[in-house]
């Protein structure tokens, strides 16, 4: 049975009409999947930057303020530290303070 050239053309346009839907319904799936493992993942790094934050809060409250450089010609007074007025250095009249010496073979 030969077909018409009028039925030809609408069967070749049900054809290319039915494989855009499914070109389209493929597109579709693909995108929803893409668009939710990315909602995942900002989800889970909105976690951590929560976590982050807190473990830095903790951190800023833990961190000692007393032991400032600032702080720190009050604290060497209040440790009975002195200024160094004169430094004087020893010397040696014989040869160096130590000597490697090598195992016996």
């Amino acid at each position: 049975m030969r077909y018409t050239k009028a039925r030809q053309k609408k069967n070749t346009i049900w054809w290319g009409t039915f494989l855009s839907l499914l070109v389209f319904l493929g597109l579709y799936i693909f995108q929803v999947h893409h668009m939710t493992s990315s909602a995942y993942t900002l989800s889970s790094l909105e976690t951590a930057l929560e976590e982050q934050k807190e473990t830095n809060k903790n951190l800023n409250l833990s961190h000692p303020s007393g032991n400032s450089f600032e702080n720190l010609a009050e604290l060497a007074k209040q440790q009975n530290f002195e200024k160094v007025r004169n430094i004087s250095y020893v010397q040696l009249l014989e040869g160096p303070v130590a000597r490697s010496v090598l195992p016996n073979e």
